[in-house]
Formats: C-alpha cells, sequence, structure tokens
C-alpha cells in the first residue's frame, strides 16, 4: 500500500504519526490528571484503569474485525487464548517471584 511512497514518504508518515502519538499522549496525561482529581480518585488508580484499558483494546478490536470477516475466526481465537494464557503465567509468575523475593529475606510465614 505504501511501496509508492517511497522511503522519504515512508519516512514522513513515520515522523508525523510518532509526532502525534507524542501529543496524544501528553494529552492523555494530562486530561486523566483533570479526571483524578475532579472524581477524587487517586492519580494511581486513573493510572490502572487507563493501562487495563489500554491494554484491552487490542484485544477488542481483533474480536470486532473477525466478527466483520468470518475468515479470521481462527486469529481472533488465538489472540483470546493468547492473552488468557499470559496473562495468567505472568500473574503466577510475578506472585511466584515475590514469594521467593520475602523468603530470601529471611521473613516466615
Amino acid at each position: 500500500m505504501f511501496e509508492e511512497l517511497g522511503l522519504i514518504g515512508n519516512a514522513l508518515i513515520l515522523l508525523v504519526t510518532l509526532a502525534a502519538l507524542a501529543k496524544a499522549s501528553e494529552l492523555t496525561i494530562t486530561h486523566s490528571l483533570n479526571v483524578a482529581s475532579v472524581a477524587g480518585l487517586g492519580k494511581t488508580t486513573v493510572g490502572f484503569v487507563l493501562v487495563a484499558f489500554s491494554t484491552s483494546l487490542p484485544e477488542f478490536f481483533v474480536a470486532v474485525f473477525a466478527v466483520l470477516n468470518p475468515e479470521n475466526v481462527g486469529v481472533s481465537i488465538g489472540n483470546v487464548l493468547g492473552a488468557n494464557i499470559s496473562n495468567i503465567c505472568l500473574i503466577l509468575g510475578t506472585c511466584f517471584l515475590l514469594i521467593a523475593l520475602k523468603n530470601a529475606r529471611g521473613a516466615r510465614f
């Protein structure tokens, strides 16, 4: 799709999208802090909600596109299974790491 633009055109598109991403992230942080102060929530709480929302969006859009294009149902199933397996493994791994660090310092349960 972008082959006809050449190297300069693609580099320009990359720079423009990186600038847009930087501005969007700045606006997101600014407005998230405003929401936290108006709602009386902590900055950490709003940050956790924002991270949870942003990590769930790709899976949501893969599912939507799989519904719109039935030939890609396998991609949607693989995405859901992979995300769930990686979430379980990361959470269990983090728990075991914290337990090992706690026991290494001589703490007893």
